[in-house]
């Protein structure tokens, strides 16, 4: 029994929005230990379905796509991963500082530690789109042919 490319994204999706629920659970501290193991299998199996999906040759779909990638340049596709780098480190301060201000302390309470985490995040972001990079380019590599037939 086989399982489609899509049907393992759809499964990543699904893992990705436990992680997710998890993680605001252990976040409130509302079942904290079931939240974080369920947290961490999920991630754990989103990592798994990754691998796999990776492992397999890719499709001339994926090859088209990434090739578009590759032709606008490095420079430009790394810019254009400062975008959910950003968005994440925006909702991540704006949330604090909504939290300060429901909770009595003081708006701007930790804001340098906001600030510090939002660039860490906007530095992650960043880095791992850089070895995204890097893998994709391995990953698409096209072995050339040698003129007696033999691959390198």
């Amino acid at each position: 029994m086989s399982i489609s490319r899509k049907n393992l994204k759809r499964l990543s999706f699904l893992l990705f929005l436990v992680a997710f629920t998890g993680g605001l659970f252990v976040y409130y501290e509302t079942f904290y230990l079931p939240a974080f193991i369920l947290t961490a299998l999920a991630m754990t199996g989103i990592v798994l379905v990754e691998r796999y999906l990776n492992c397999l040759p890719p499709g001339a779909e994926e090859l088209e796509k990434w090739e578009k990638i590759r032709v606008r340049g490095r420079k430009k596709y790394l810019l254009q991963s400062l975008r959910p780098g950003l968005f994440a480190s925006v909702i991540f301060v704006v949330f604090n500082i909504s939290r300060n201000l429901m909770t009595d302390k003081p708006a701007l309470g930790g804001i340098g530690v906001s600030l510090v985490i939002a660039a860490v995040i906007i530095g992650v972001t960043v880095y791992v789109n850089y070895e995204m990079w890097q893998f994709h380019e391995q990953r698409f590599k096209q072995p050339q042919a040698s003129p007696d037939g033999a691959n390198d």
